[in-house]
Order: structure tokens, then sequence, then C-alpha cells
């Protein structure tokens, strides 16, 4: 019979027996069992077993016999030495759990849904053909991998109206599936999102008895309050054209050009297919695996300056049509003086013209380097005043 031949490393050995034996004491335990030995040199040896001994096959069966004819008694018990270091938390993981903390913090209740949704949402929600679907479903309503949250949450809404619970607050967060199709070989994008849903009325606290509906201006402050605790500050928010939302109460989140998320009250013919009746849904999700490379976990601290600010009000009248916030964007860029700019009331009615829209502003100036002088302001004020009629054809109202 072919005899084996076995590499046994003397290094390894004492490493699993706990003992460091020398080349010669192995050596010698090995040559009394029959077994031939010939060394290659750096703690290295090449063994031949008998014929007789067919039970040894490996290096593991040669620690076996070492330590057997060794003894057992002479081998010392020690605790093996190990150094403990703490694993670092994921990044996915962590942030989620940042989320979900601030999230609660706005008295927001945490849901948690399947994966998987009927088929007919592919056309419900026009969906297109990124959907993936599941070749041998469970049932009809686990047919597709999500590509959203929002049929999950207003499912959760619906269920909770039956049961006579219509104040609701609800978020989720979890990952959406999209096919990349065949150009990618099939392969799915998995990105975790962060769904939002509000229906009904706020909670009567001790200011507010009574209560009043939830409304777009409600989710866009939750959205607002979470990306600034997340120190994600370069943001623009855009009208959004989803047949899923409402036309007018509706818009997208971008930094640069990258679509982080969008919002807004949920389109009423949606709503209506669900059955919910008497309540306006308002809808949010946030792409988390986007909005990850913008979040800034560890926050640089800056001292207050000690030089006073200087507040201005401002009542501006603009066409309807108007985006204030893009016109607020392009006042910070050309007057930088300006700390915050706050808009604490928007009027339309019957004192001005139909086409026209009253926006009142609150304007905060400051230089962190020395006190503003009235030249300053008047230079600033100015140059405010100018852009808004030159450019957004707006006039101060009197």
């Amino acid at each position: 019979p072919k005899r084996a031949e076995i590499t046994l490393n003397l290094e390894k050995l004492n490493k699993f027996i706990g003992k460091n034996l020398t080349y010669e004491e192995v050596g010698k335990i090995l040559t009394h069992l029959d077994i031939e030995l010939k060394p290659l040199g750096d703690g290295t040896m090449l063994l031949i077993p008998p014929s007789y001994r067919a039970d040894l096959t490996r290096p593991a069966d040669i620690y076996e016999e070492v330590i057997r004819m060794y003894g057992f008694d002479n081998i010392e018990a020690r605790m093996p030495v190990m150094s403990i270091e703490s694993g670092e938390e994921n990044t996915n993981f962590k942030i989620s759990r940042i989320v979900r903390e601030i999230l609660k913090e706005l008295a927001l209740n945490e849901v948690i849904n399947y994966s998987f949704i009927p088929k007919f949402t592919k056309e419900l929600f026009n969906f297109g053909d990124e959907v993936i679907e599941i070749k041998n479903p469970l049932s009809e309503d686990m047919a597709i991998m999500r590509p959203t949250l929002l049929y999950s949450l207003i499912t959760n809404v619906r269920d909770n109206i039956n049961r006579n619970q219509a104040d609701l607050k609800l978020f989720e967060i979890s990952k959406t599936f999209k096919n990349l199709g065949a150009e990618k070989d099939g392969l799915a994008v998995e990105d975790l999102k962060i769904g939002i849903i509000l229906s009904g009325r706020e909670e009567k606290n001790l200011w507010n008895q009574s209560k009043t509906d939830y409304n777009f201006y409600d989710l866009k402050g939750y959205l607002e309050f979470l990306l600034e605790r997340l120190n994600v500050t370069r943001y623009s928010l855009t009208r959004l054209k989803n047949p899923n939302f409402h036309p007018g109460a509706s818009a997208e989140i971008k930094i640069g050009e990258d679509v982080i998320g969008v919002f807004g009250e949920l389109h009423p013919n949606l709503v209506d297919y669900f059955g919910i009746k008497r309540e306006k849904l308002f809808f949010a999700e946030l792409n988390l695996t986007k909005l990850l490379k913008y979040i800034k976990i560890k926050v640089n601290y800056e001292s207050i300056s000690k030089y006073p600010e200087v507040l201005r009000d401002l009542a501006i009248t603009l066409d309807r049509d108007i985006l204030v916030g893009d016109m607020i964007k392009e006042i910070k860029k050309k007057v930088a003086l300006i700390e915050k700019i706050d808009i604490f009331d928007v009027y339309s009615g019957d004192k001005i013209d139909k086409d026209k829209k009253s926006v009142a502003m609150s304007i905060v100036l400051r230089d962190k380097n020395r006190t503003l002088t009235d030249e300053d302001i008047d230079k600033a004020m100015n140059t405010i005043l100018e852009l808004i009629k030159d450019k957004y054809n707006g006039e101060i109202r009197k």
C-alpha cells in the first residue's frame, strides 16, 4: 500500500498543544512510533507513517500522537491570551438607530411590515418595470418585493382607521428593492429608506386644547427637524410631479442634483381607493442609502458671537407662482451679513390682487467680527429690495 506523507510544522504543533517542545523532542517521540522523519528546514519535517498506521493521514493526527506520548499531565492548563477589542458598529445600523431615536422624540410610532406586497400595486402606484416579482409567492398579497414603503404604511393607516384609530403618526425604516434589468445581470438595488405617514389630528396638550388636522407643513417640519439633527443643511425643495401625490401640495428634497426624498399630501383618488373617506394622508419617504454620504454625525463647536444681531421685517407682494424658497436662497447668496430668514406669514385674499400673494419675513443680520453700523444695515436691506424687485417683480406691501 502507498504510505502517506505528512508535512509537520513545529511552530503550529507547539501552538496547538500549548507547550514549547524542541525539534529533537518531537523527533524522538515520532521515531519511537516507527514514523520516518525527513528534515525540510525552518522547523518543518516530512513524516512517513508505517503501513500499519493507516489512521495517520494529516498533521492533526500527528498532534494527537505527540500529546499522547508526551503525556497530558505534563502540559500545564493555561488560559489563552487574546486581545479583546470592541467591534465597530455597522454604519447603516448606526444611522438607522439614530434616525429611529429622533423620530421617537417627535412622538412617531414605529411599524414593521413585510417586504412583500400585492402584484396589483405595480399599476396602482405606477412602479414601472423595475419591480421584482416573486416566482413562487406565498400568496397573492406577497407577489412582489416592495420598491417603496408607501403601500405598507397606507395599509397600516387603513387597518387602524377600521378599528376607530384615525389620529396616527407612523414611521418605518426598512429596505426597498428595485430591479436593475438585464444590462446589470438581473441584480437588484437594496436601498434603506425612511417612511413617515400622518393621518387625522394632533393630540391635545396644555397649550392647545383643540385638535387640529395634520397638514403639509407638519410633515415638512418633521423632515426639517430630522435633517437638522443629522446635520444635513444644504438641501433644496422643488415641486414634485408624481401621480401618487396631490399636485399642489408635494415636493421633492434634493441635494445638488441628487433626489434624496419626496413628501406631501397623497392624491385623494389614491386615498379613496383604500377606502379612507374622511382623512387626508401625508406621506414622506427619504432614501437613507443616498443620504448617508451627506450626514455628519460629528459636530464641530462654534462659539456664540459676542456682537449683536439686527432684526428687520419685510412684507413683500409677489406673483402667486413665485417659489419663495428659491428667492430666499438667492437673497442669502447676495447678502453675506444674513444669518437667518424666517417666513412668519403668507397672505392671499381680498386686500391684494388675485394673482398676487403677500409674504412677511423676518431677516436677521449679523457680522461675527464687529458691530453693524446703520450704513451696513441700509446697504444690506437695499440690496435685498433691489433683488426682489428686479428678479422677482416684488414690491414692499404698504
